[in-house]
């Protein structure tokens, strides 16, 4: 009998041990979070970010110590949208050119959602494009606007254009951050 209460009491210490290590780290999850959205720097309603200027001067560099229990992309935040419950961080990740991302997290740091922001074609330059122009602005603390205009003229194989053929395009991409933090993009191209 004196067994197997000494046996069910360690079970129950070793139980309720790991229940406080798994609390604890969620707790040091979470304050680490807090600690890196209080560093970063809100996006008004009305901010615009140029892909042709790619300008991430000023963007926060992660500390690859502190911001790595929960997120640490190598490139540089742009900032971060927020509706006080839902926290939108924007990111640069590599590709012809920086590409904006953008990842929702709840308040304890835990990943929703991800997605890429801009259409990106204007890294891609060929014989093709006469003109490129991207941008994305803050439309409200959950939608984000890309808009693309490119102006294209086909080439011959000698690079030669026939400018009765040149065309304008513009699309556009929207981002909602939902109620849970799922993002819902829809496209236009026209």
């Amino acid at each position: 009998m004196r067994i197997s209460i000494i046996v069910i009491l360690t079970l129950v210490a070793i139980w309720s041990c790991g229940k406080k290590t798994a609390s604890s780290d969620k707790e040091a999850r979470a304050n680490a979070f807090q600690v890196l959205v209080s560093n970063l720097k809100p996006l008004k309603n009305g901010y615009t970010y140029d892909m042709m200027r790619q300008d991430a001067e000023g963007c926060y560099l992660p500390d690859h110590n502190a911001d790595s229990l929960f997120y640490n992309p190598p490139f540089p935040i742009l900032g971060q949208i927020t509706n006080g419950e839902i926290y939108a961080l924007i990111h640069f990740e590599p590709g012809d050119d920086l590409y904006p991302v953008i990842r929702t997290f709840d308040k304890e740091g835990k990943l929703i959602d991800s997605g890429t922001i801009v259409f990106g074609n204007c890294a891609g330059w060929d014989c093709d494009f006469d003109e490129c122009e991207e941008k994305f602005r803050i439309v409200n603390q959950n939608t984000i606007e890309d808009i693309i205009t490119l102006v294209t003229t086909p080439c011959d194989s000698l690079g030669h254009k026939d400018p009765k053929l040149t065309k304008k395009e513009t699309w556009k991409r929207t981002i909602t951050v939902d109620e849970k933090g799922n993002l819902v993009a829809l496209e236009d191209k026209s």
